[in-house]
């Protein structure tokens, strides 16, 4: 396993110091949502750390335009801001660790939800959506499946060679059998 130098881990926090207060800036330019920006500046601080070797004799405003293409990418993509995987950074985020008295075992809670809790509701979602995806013909299957992968009307309608139009008509229809489904 590597580990990071001394002078490299004070490198990056020369740079975070540096920008981190125009990262702020980029974050609350491309979010109006609080917990939107703070997600935002963790993406482009997580991206510098990542390329802090490549970016090391780059220009301020060089790394800024990175971190905000990189920004901006994850956010109209509409995917969750920590959903990529990233090679040697573990990211952690527990609300709640409890200790069960002694033992080896380590109880996890997010947000006062289990993770078995977790675990479960995600397979229950994962269950309906593909029961209701199972109801739609093969065009409605094909929008449905490019928005569950976080995909935009309009990113779907020049995937699929479409008009914005018939993507929203596809999207209510998928809209309006899901409801008949729930309500089933």
């Amino acid at each position: 396993m590597k580990t990071n130098t001394r002078g490299e881990i004070r490198e990056f926090y020369e740079l975070l110091e540096r920008l981190d207060e125009k990262l702020r800036e980029i974050a609350c330019r491309i979010a109006a949502c609080r917990a939107d920006q703070e997600d935002l500046l963790q993406e482009m601080r997580i991206y510098l750390w990542e390329r802090r070797k490549e970016l090391k004799d780059k220009t301020d405003s060089y790394i800024l335009r990175g971190c905000y293409f990189r920004a901006k990418h994850y956010l109209n993509r509409g995917k969750s801001i920590d959903s990529r995987k990233r090679g040697n950074v573990v990211i952690v985020s527990l609300e709640n660790v409890k200790d069960l008295g002694g033992s080896d075992q380590v109880y996890l809670s997010f947000d006062g939800f289990s993770m078995v809790e977790e675990a479960r509701n995600m397979l229950i979602g994962e269950e309906i959506r593909e029961r209701i995806r199972g109801q739609l013909n093969s065009k409605l299957r094909e929008t449905f499946d490019l928005l569950t992968q976080g995909y935009s009307p309009s990113e779907i309608a020049r995937k699929l060679n479409l008009s914005y139009e018939a993507v929203r008509l596809r999207v209510r229809r998928i809209r309006h059998l899901a409801r008949v489904y729930l309500d089933s």
